[in-house]
């Protein structure tokens, strides 16, 4: 789905910059050009952007998790 239409941005692009590291909405406006022209998608991206963030964090706790179980079975 196209997360921002004038640059034909979509949310797999907006979800990858946030596996990178943390990302702030002026991040993907800076780097994508998202919500720099007519603005319509900048609150849609805000959301994209929340879930994506937790999700990321959720999935590094989990490898923590499971690092330490890992390594307490060796």
């Amino acid at each position: 789905m196209y997360a921002c239409i004038c640059f034909a941005v979509k949310e797999r692009d907006v979800r990858e910059a946030v596996s990178g590291g943390p990302v702030r909405m002026s991040d993907l406006c800076a780097n994508l050009g998202v919500g720099t022209k007519c603005g319509r998608c900048v609150s849609a991206l805000r959301d994209i952007l929340r879930q994506a963030t937790q999700e990321s964090q959720l999935r590094a706790v989990n490898c923590e998790v499971y690092d330490q179980n890992f390594c307490r079975e060796a």
